[in-house]
């Protein structure tokens, strides 16, 4: 087996480059990016026209195991587009899998024994890719937070010149060219294959994991309602948001030490037996070599999986 391990970490080496070489190659194939995200957004609307319905209806999947891929193909493509990451979900997968082949080698190498990198492999897999996504994912929706109330703003003077509100809608996301915009735009996709405007919003607050949005949107539903003037509630609704806006940002000052102090905590035996692991492996191969190490090793997991969640329910305040 030991002297196929070599040819095995080559094979491995070269089927990881050639996943992450497709996928990067997908950041740069707009064209092809934007006709999968018009394709998904379209599954999304009830009402489509005959040729677009036909597509749909063939595409629609048969069996249990189908149907749940197509909802995991379907909460992916919700987080690469509120990454913001031009890459399909396949892509992604493939992606996920060339991180894991990657890590699997080099915990292999480092340590020598396939069980160690197996391990480091699954790791790597599970955790890389998702941080990587949950990061842009939060800037971006702290970003659109941020921007909401400006849109409301625009939005009210669009309707004081008279404008319908879809319609004011549009002129203020082609004008805006930030997050909320871009978020905007893609509510607007799926009002164009069918769907309607509350929905394709509230999918957006969802998105971006909004409240302020979700709230724009009931207030949409009880003006319609019991009438009044939408401008007024607009501008209402965007001198609430920016206070929100003001408050988390202040709340992410206050509490940016303590976030800060729970990554060091749970970083400094991580980086240390990354080092270890580096610079003296015999040192450390007590934890894979031995029972007693195993146990042990078991045991630390565990304890900083338990003090990561607890440190996040510490410093995460939800405004």
């Amino acid at each position: 087996m030991k002297d196929y391990m070599p040819l095995v970490i080559g094979g491995l080496a070269f089927v990881a480059t050639a996943f992450f070489v497709i996928a990067i190659g997908g950041f740069f194939d707009r064209e092809r990016a934007a006709k999968n995200r018009a394709k998904v957004l379209a599954s999304y609307a009830r009402v489509s026209g005959a040729g677009e319905a036909l597509d749909l209806e063939a595409e629609k999947p048969k069996g249990a195991f189908e149907k749940r891929l197509t909802t995991l193909r379907a909460a992916l493509f919700e987080d690469l587009l509120a990454a913001g990451v031009a890459v399909s979900p396949d892509g992604w997968l493939g992606v996920i899998a060339a991180t894991g082949a990657l890590a699997f080698i080099g915990g292999t190498y480092l340590s020598g024994s396939p069980i160690i990198g197996l391990l480091f492999g699954g790791v790597a897999a599970y955790f890389a890719p998702r941080a990587f996504l949950n990061n842009r994912r939060s800037k971006r929706a702290i970003k659109f937070a941020d921007e909401l109330p400006g849109l409301m703003q625009v939005l009210a003077s669009g309707l004081r010149t008279g404008l319908p509100f879809a319609q004011a809608l549009e002129s203020a996301a082609r004008q805006d060219r930030g997050e909320v915009g871009v978020q905007m735009n893609y509510a607007l996709t799926e009002v164009q294959f069918g769907s309607t405007l509350e929905e394709a919003l509230m999918r957006t607050a969802n998105r971006m994991d909004s409240n302020d949005l979700i709230w724009f949107v009931q207030a949409l539903d009880i003006q319609r309602e019991i009438g009044g003037s939408l401008s007024g509630v607009l501008d209402n609704v965007a001198a609430t948001i920016r206070s929100r806006a003001d408050l988390r940002r202040e709340v992410r000052v206050l509490s940016a030490e303590g976030k800060l102090s729970a990554y060091v905590l749970l970083g400094l035996p991580v980086g240390t037996f990354g080092i270890l692991l580096l610079i003296r492996p015999a040192y450390v191969s007590f934890f894979w070599t031995n029972t007693l190490g195993m146990v042990m090793a078991g045991v630390f997991v565990a304890l900083v999986t338990v003090g990561w969640f607890w440190l996040r329910k510490l410093v995460v305040i939800d405004v």
